[in-house]
């Protein structure tokens, strides 16, 4: 939040975090004791370093606006309002750094450095890290089937409804498969998702509803991102950084 161009946006994405997963404060998470290799310290770096340029990108505090309209003697129209393409171009690729597990400074393998290194900790350290680990690890696997916004609204419907079944949302895409259609059929890679990315494009509304989905979801999942590179802050003893007003930021 203190690097973000509007920081109330941080707050909200946050809150809604809080409300679907009850998630640990990430600054809490315990010192490891043992050193890394450096490898393995580099990589957990690099992975908050990313998230903090992240922070910082326009997209995150960009208007996104949508309009459904409907003439007479014609089709459905969607307008929508987003930033130019290159800017989202450039946020899908450093985003996929982030989420893809093939990447070597990714989520999965910070996640998977802190946990393999817990286990060496001793017994107060190695059980709250490793508990942080589980919890964040089920949100971030929950968010793979369904966006925050929709994680958000179930949770909300089941208090309204205490004891009655909520149904989830029928997607025809879930987060997961968005994120790889559109990486890898349009913004990333021109690859091996092109003809499931062309097929959408024959229903111009549906695509576009499906691309505003695809930014949303990007957008939840890196304020997850954001939240676990403060847990890895935290894990290092690294120093946060600074507000953009500090002109000692890098």
């Amino acid at each position: 939040m203190e690097l973000a161009i509007r920081p109330s946006e941080f707050e909200n994405y946050w809150r809604q975090l809080g409300y679907a997963f009850g998630l640990p404060d990430p600054n809490l998470f315990p010192a490891l004791k043992l050193p890394l290799k450096d490898a393995d310290r580099n990589a957990i770096a690099r992975y908050v370093e990313s998230c903090q340029e992240l922070a910082t990108y326009s997209l995150l505090a960009s208007d996104r606006h949508q309009r459904l309209s409907k003439a007479e003697g014609k089709p459905v129209s969607l307008d929508y309002t987003m930033p130019p393409k290159e800017i989202l171009r450039g946020y899908a690729i450093l985003f996929r750094q982030l989420h893809s597990k093939q990447d070597e400074a990714s989520y999965e393998v910070v996640k998977n450095i802190l946990a393999f290194s817990l286990k060496r900790e001793d017994d107060a350290v190695r059980s709250l890290g490793l508990d942080y680990i589980r919890q964040w690890s089920r949100a971030r696997a929950k968010l793979l089937q369904f966006s925050l916004m929709e994680i958000v609204q179930m949770k909300v419907l089941q208090a309204e409804r205490p004891g009655s079944d909520v149904p989830p949302p029928e997607n025809t895409h879930t987060p997961s498969e968005l994120i790889s259609m559109f990486q890898y059929g349009e913004y990333i890679h021109w690859g091996n998702k092109r003809e499931e990315h062309a097929a959408i494009l024959q229903f111009p509304v549906y695509a576009k509803l499906l691309e505003l989905k695809f930014h949303e979801i990007q957008i939840g999942l890196s304020h997850f991102y954001f939240g676990f590179a403060k847990l890895a802050e935290a894990a290092l003893s690294l120093d946060p950084p600074m507000s953009l007003g500090d002109k000692r930021v890098p």
